[in-house]
Formats: C-alpha cells, sequence, structure tokens
C-alpha cells in the first residue's frame, strides 16, 4: 500500500501533464485564449518546478521527506481546483505557476520517500512499479482528457486531479513510516536556495518568452543573461558554501551528473514535441480531443511496458547499459496518418 502511494504520487504528476496538452485547444476555445497564453499555461507550470525544486529537495532533507510530500500534495490539489475555477487565461496561468510548487515536491521527495521506506535490494522494483504506474497516467491523460472534453467543460482536465490527490495523501499517512521518512537534518543552504531558484525562473521565463515575441532585450535576452549569471553565481557560491545545497558528493559523482544530462535532454525533446504535436492534430488535422488522447496509446503503451521491464533489467544489466540502450533512437521520417490518408 506504501509503493501505490508513492506511485499514485507520481501517476498524478504525469497525468497533469498530458490532460492538459490536450485540452488546449479547447481552452483557447472558450476562454479565448490568445497562443502565447496557451505557452504560458505549460510553461508556466514548468516555472514553478523548474525555480522551486531545488527548495523541496532542500527542505525534504531538513524537515523530513514524507512530511514536505505531504504539504506538496496538498498545494498541489488546492492549485488544481483553483485552475478549474480560473475565470480568465491569466488567472489560469497564475494557478498553473502555484500548482508547479506543489508538483515541484512531488517529483523531488516522492523517490526519496520512496528509498527511505524500501532496502537496496527491493528499489529496483520499487521505482519499476512507480515509473510504470507513471506512465500509466501518462497515457491515460489524453484518454481522460478526451472523454471528459467530449461530455463537460475544460475545467474537468483539473477538478479530476482532487480525488487521486485524496487518496494519495490518505494512503501515505496510513501507510509510509515515519520514521522511514526523515533523514538526518542538515543546515538549509539559504543562499544557495534563492541563487538556484531565481536563475533558473529567469532563464525559464526568458526561454518562454522568446516563442511568442521577438528577441527584445527587456523581454527575452536580459531574463537570460541575468540568469545565467545568477547560476554561474550559485556553481560558484557551492564550491564555498561550507554545507551547499548541492552536496559535494553528488557534485563529484560523474553517473550522476550524466544522468541529470540525459533526463534533460530527453524530456526538452519530448516536451516540445508533446506540445506542438497535440495542437498539430487537433487545430491543423482537425482530430477531437478523444482521437487525439487515443493516438497517444502508441507511443505510451511500449513506454509502460519498458518502465515496468527496467527494474527487472537493473538486477542483471549495470544501469549505464540500459540507459544507453533506451536513448538509442534509429532517425526516421515522421508522418501522420492525417498526412498519409
Amino acid at each position: 500500500m506504501a509503493l501505490l502511494a508513492l506511485c499514485l504520487a507520481g501517476f498524478v504528476i504525469q497525468l497533469d501533464v498530458t490532460i492538459v496538452n490536450v485540452a488546449l485547444p479547447t481552452i483557447q476555445h472558450q476562454l479565448h485564449a490568445a497562443p502565447s497564453a496557451l505557452e504560458w499555461i505549460i510553461s508556466g507550470y514548468t516555472l514553478g518546478l523548474a525555480a522551486l525544486i531545488p527548495l523541496m529537495g532542500a527542505l525534504g532533507d531538513r524537515l523530513g521527506h514524507r512530511p514536505v510530500l505531504l504539504a506538496a500534495l496538498v498545494i498541489f490539489g488546492l492549485c488544481s481546483a483553483a485552475a478549474a475555477l480560473a475565470p480568465d487565461p491569466a488567472t489560469l496561468v497564475g494557478a498553473r505557476i502555484a500548482q508547479g510548487v506543489g508538483g515541484a515536491g512531488i517529483l523531488a521527495l516522492t523517490l526519496a520517500v520512496l528509498t527511505d521506506t524500501y532496502l537496496p535490494q527491493q528499489r529496483g522494483h520499487a521505482i519499476g512499479w512507480w515509473a510504470a504506474i507513471g506512465g500509466i497516467g501518462f497515457g491515460a491523460g489524453p484518454v481522460i482528457g478526451g472523454l471528459l472534453l467530449s461530455t463537460f467543460g475544460w475545467a474537468t482536465v483539473f477538478w479530476v486531479n482532487l480525488p487521486i490527490v485524496v487518496v494519495t495523501v490518505a494512503l501515505i499517512v496510513l501507510t509510509v513510516p515515519r520514521a522511514a521518512a526523515t533523514s538526518e537534518a542538515r543546515p538549509l543552504d539559504v543562499p544557495g536556495v534563492v541563487l538556484a531558484s531565481v536563475g533558473l525562473a529567469a532563464v525559464t521565463f526568458g526561454l518562454t518568452t522568446a516563442t511568442d515575441v521577438p528577441w527584445v532585450p527587456a523581454r527575452t535576452l536580459v531574463p537570460l543573461v541575468v540568469g545565467g549569471i545568477v547560476l554561474v553565481a550559485f556553481v560558484q557560491w557551492q564550491r564555498r558554501a561550507g554545507d551547499p545545497l548541492i552536496p559535494r558528493t553528488v557534485r563529484s559523482n560523474a553517473a550522476f551528473l550524466g544522468a541529470c544530462v540525459i533526463y534533460f535532454t530527453s524530456y526538452l525533446a519530448f516536451g516540445g514535441m508533446l506540445y506542438y504535436v497535440t495542437l498539430l492534430f487537433q487545430n491543423l488535422l482537425g482530430w477531437s480531443a478523444l482521437q487525439t488522447g487515443l493516438s497517444w496509446l502508441l507511443m505510451n503503451l511500449p513506454f509502460l511496458v519498458a518502465a515496468q521491464m527496467a527494474g527487472k533489467l537493473s538486477q542483471r544489466f549495470t544501469p549505464r547499459a540500459i540507459v544507453t540502450i533506451g536513448c538509442a533512437e534509429v532517425p526516421r521520417r515522421f508522418r501522420t496518418v492525417g498526412y498519409i490518408s
């Protein structure tokens, strides 16, 4: 039951990503949202995630992984309700940014709690299930969104998060041991948290703004330059800080740094593809939200199978071999069914 609780936490995050994407054309029509507003509905959530994941991780180390995860789930649920009640695009973007705050805590601490709860020989199996159920959420998002949008309004893609959050919080409270979810307290690196959060937020803001306005210094170049300078200052501070936000043992771990690069590049490519292909299917090809959602199953089913297999494969092969094979892809020409027909 503890594993189910942690899997549901990953499920609701993945569900929220794809279910909102498939609802963008409907939101655009009903709220009269400009294309830039649609992008901010997605990027605002990313902004909250990028800026506060370091802080949430640090708070989890200091206050305990379990209580901070519970607080993050509550924030995520409340902000989902605020997004569902949003009367205009600006309010919806604000709710999405706040929703990203809760998402940052969930992403930062779900695996930390899982690691606290399970012995090393059990973690590969547990992480495999966590990834697989998260993949179900990712795959179910477009389908559930399509079904909801074909019957109800766009707000239901946010209301659906609430019952999942309530069940997840209840299961964590009842099944995840308190002692297992805490770690040795260490001082909070406040300057490191501030520098990392400001730098990541500025870079994310600059990159997002650059997609819908010219590269005007005041709107794009200034945030990018300021964010870059702040992140450089963050790196320098981490070298001098007595108890840095990113422990020295982690910074010197080549496997950890390589995993971060792979995770970043893969989601960079995947997130952009998901956003634009959804608009392609519905705005240009004329597909319904349900047809778009069903089309994603062709990609999500292999994802689900591979995620579950990874836990078992990790017991026979090295993570480096598994990740290398996973990153390998034969270049091919992408053609949609709409173009072929």
